[in-house]
């Protein structure tokens, strides 16, 4: 039988004792733990990057179309989603993809309805993409509900302050996501 001891000791910043016989300098390591687990060796940036991996890889499970997507799809749809139309040379620039590999990838995407192309009103030489309707609907319902299973989850595992303090790390992450 394995045994555990865990100790958390709270204090006001610049109140709490700094002997070495009191320090602990390790949480969640050693052989076998799952990708993504916290480590104090780690930087707090890789320990972000580890969490956040770990619920996109979560969220794909809860979304069932998002299966479906090459990386370079996902990327393309997502910034669509973010700018409603396009240029394929805008697309390239701003995927670092090159347009050969690019116009695959939309002709792929317009065969599965989630795309259309159409000539720009300004320059006729350049064609738009965006979202078909079809597409717009899919990935919206795609996003509900990944973020309904979250919002479950949320409710059913953290009490109102635990959920306080989610909600001010998400402030703050904001900041770092908006940079």
């Amino acid at each position: 039988m394995h045994a555990a001891h865990a100790t958390l000791a709270l204090a006001e910043s610049g109140n709490f004792l700094h002997a070495p016989d009191i320090y602990m300098d390790k949480i969640a390591v050693g052989p076998g733990l799952p990708d993504g687990v916290v480590n104090l060796d780690d930087s707090v940036a890789h320990n972000l990057r580890n969490l956040v991996s770990s619920l996109r890889r979560r969220f794909k499970k809860e979304a069932t179309i998002l299966g479906q997507f090459s990386v370079a799809e996902e990327n393309v749809l997502r910034a669509l989603f973010e700018k409603d139309e396009m240029s394929p040379s805008e697309l390239c620039t701003r995927l670092a993809l090159s347009s050969q590999f690019m116009s695959q990838v939309l002709n792929h995407l317009e065969e599965m309805d989630y795309i259309t192309r159409r000539p720009s009103k300004e320059d006729k030489r350049k064609t738009l993409v965006s979202f078909s309707k079809n597409g717009r609907k899919k990935i919206e319902d795609t996003r509900r509900q990944r973020e309904e299973w979250l919002a479950s989850v949320i409710a059913k595992q953290y009490s109102a302050q635990q959920k306080e303090v989610i909600k001010e790390a998400a402030a703050l992450l904001k900041i770092l996501a908006d940079l």
